[in-house]
């Protein structure tokens, strides 16, 4: 009797072992070619929406309790692209400047934000051959991120050509988000 019982277990277990196997073994070639599609090309927003990013350049200014709004050109990036995400961001940083710094990433052209596009607002030089991101990203159009006292980003928007409506909405959540946020430390003295 009990060799019966240890030859069903045994053959159970076999069963399971190899069912686990193949398990892991198409979970394995998912991983592998979310991987290569990731590598294959820029990353797109969702990809960096849900994946969790943190600000590794010691250049880009972390805020101290607070979430502030990081916004990083390129100077390779499309310029219709540039050019309406100036104008929106003109107006948050004329009602939020202390929480909005903007980048641009170049090695070459230190107004070229200003003199091409008409930013009021001030920006940073950064280098492209350092890493803005704990993850690799090329960057090309504008990309706009909320980040924490941390580094963590919490929300990311990117520029596209000929979408325009989706940047004023990502702006305009922005404004609102900065405006509750100020209501809410001014309620608290």
């Amino acid at each position: 009797m009990k060799k019966l019982e240890s030859t069903i277990l045994i053959g159970i277990l076999i069963v399971l072992n190899v069912w686990l196997l193949y398990n892991n073994q198409q979970k394995n070639l998912i991983i592998e070619e979310l991987h290569e599609n990731s590598n294959s090309s820029s990353w797109n927003v969702e990809t960096l929406d849900s994946t969790l990013i943190h600000i590794v350049n010691d250049r880009v200014l972390i805020p101290q309790n607070e979430i502030q709004l990081k916004v990083f050109f390129s100077d390779q990036g499309c310029q219709t692209c540039i050019q309406d995400e100036v104008n929106l961001l003109n107006e948050v940083y004329n009602l939020h400047p202390k929480k909005f710094n903007a980048y641009l990433i170049t090695q070459k052209a230190p107004t070229y934000l200003t003199r091409m596009f008409g930013a009021s607002f001030k920006y940073e030089l950064i280098s492209p051959e350092k890493d803005i991101f704990d993850v690799r990203y090329e960057f090309v159009n504008p990309i706009a991120v909320l980040v924490d006292s941390t580094g963590l980003v919490h929300r990311v928007h990117k520029a596209e050509v000929a979408n325009k409506d989706k940047s004023e909405q990502f702006y305009n959540q922005v404004k609102n988000l900065f405006e509750e946020l100020d209501t809410r430390r001014n309620k608290s003295r």
